[in-house]
């Protein structure tokens, strides 16, 4: 079985300053860049992402699958920390989850059934750092047409020579 990362999405917003920031625009545009980095994050791993947000989605259903994360969100008057211990409960294994949150009450909770928990701000960091590094890779340096033509200038100078 796959790990698993069960995640309290609202805490880790509002635990991050990247997050926190979107929410002064909207809380839709601070939900949409979680999802975006975690989108990001699971690339070519084998692991299972379950987000868990507060709140449903007004016309839209409870649960729904993106880009292999699952999300989740809360129907009132069930909350995230609720349907998060939920999902714990119906896991067969759950050593192999990850309860990402600092939320005491969900830690401790989480720890009582065997999971593994890291607070909210450490995931983010641990996660940044996976994502600078794949950023870092993906960004190849260009040579612009100056410099081309100075390399190829000096080429054609030890060709004459």
């Amino acid at each position: 079985m796959a790990p698993e990362i069960i995640i309290d999405a609202y805490n880790l917003i509002h635990r991050v300053g990247d997050l926190r920031i979107h929410l002064q625009q909207n809380l839709e545009n601070a939900r949409e860049r979680l999802l975006q980095k975690l989108i990001v994050f699971r690339q070519n791993k084998k692991i299972k992402i379950t987000v868990v947000f507060d709140g449903d989605q007004v016309g839209q259903p409870s649960s729904v699958t993106r880009n292999g994360l699952q999300i989740y969100y809360s129907i009132p008057p069930r909350n995230a920390d609720e349907t998060i211990k939920i999902l714990l409960r119906k896991r067969k294994n759950p050593r192999n989850i990850t309860v990402v949150s600092s939320d005491n009450e969900i830690l401790n909770f989480a720890r009582t059934n065997r999971a593994i928990t890291m607070r909210s701000e450490e995931f983010y960091q641990k996660f940044l750092r996976v994502e600078q590094t794949k950023n870092a890779e993906d960004t190849k340096p260009e040579m612009t047409e100056k410099e081309l033509q100075n390399w190829l200038n000096m080429f054609n100078q030890a060709e004459d020579r």
